[in-house]
């Protein structure tokens, strides 16, 4: 099925090529058996590339989710994970952390000899990180000594001293903190007008056209009589297994 928009908003279908409504069920259901090929594939070829969520945007009453043209994701809602707890019987809700700035972390640990440690930092590690020794260490001794600091910091290494001129031999824990490669100037970038304008060019008017309410039917609006969605219904076992071998020419 090949659906086609010349973009001009003077129609009610300018908002795509394809369009499906509902008032109580699914919109859209896709099924694949494949293991080459992807279920759904979204491309955007515009030169822009900047748009919030210029690829995919999903969108409800308390908030919108999207892939931008950067391949950056952008939510309004939190980002988190469902992880299974309780061995399998509970489903449980995790978090990411947020951050004003765009930042990547590293942990490890190392050991003190007399009261010196050179730490290596992951050569993989270094590679996605600003190229400058701008980063945080974050220590914590695993055992008794006179404290520990961290001096010398260079793109590939950095060391541990113990305070106060200490000789002892200890293990420790640390956490390296760096900028992302590429992204070390953002901080809290200000999306307020490229965000309501996306949401301005994605809103579909409800006052007339094919979403007015009440609802009319597809076909009143199409000019014809499509044929009914229930006799339209392929059952899962009738699903072809193969693909057509016109596939990629039928429209």
């Amino acid at each position: 099925m090949w659906g086609d928009t010349n973009g001009t908003p003077s129609s009610a279908y300018w908002v795509g090529g394809i369009l499906g409504t509902a008032d109580n069920a699914f919109v859209g259901l896709f099924y694949n058996d494949s293991n080459s090929w992807r279920t759904v594939y979204a491309q955007n070829d515009g030169t822009d590339g900047v748009g919030l969520f210029s690829t995919i945007m999903a969108k409800s009453k308390n908030g919108t989710c999207g892939i931008g043209g950067n391949g950056d994701l952008s939510c309004t809602g939190q980002v988190k994970s469902l992880v299974s707890a309780g061995g399998g019987s509970r489903m449980v809700e995790t978090y990411a952390m947020q951050s004003p700035e765009n930042w990547m972390e590293d942990f490890g640990a190392g050991v003190t000899q007399n009261g010196v440690a050179v730490v290596n930092i992951d050569p993989t590690f270094a590679e996605t990180v600003s190229e400058s020794a701008d980063y945080h260490v974050f220590l914590t001794p695993k055992g008794d000594s006179k404290g520990l600091y961290v001096i010398n910091e260079t793109p590939t290494s950095f060391e541990v001293r113990e305070s106060g001129g200490g000789t002892s031999s200890l293990s420790f824990d640390y956490r390296i903190v760096a900028k992302r490669c590429g992204y070390e100037t953002l901080r809290h970038v200000d999306v307020t007008e490229r965000y309501n304008a996306e949401l301005k060019a994605a809103s579909i008017p409800r006052g007339t056209g094919i979403m007015s309410k009440p609802a009319r039917p597809l076909h009143a609006v199409l000019g014809s009589h499509p044929q009914p969605l229930a006799s339209l219904q392929v059952p899962m076992s009738h699903r072809p297994t193969s693909r057509p071998a016109n596939a990629t020419t039928q429209h």
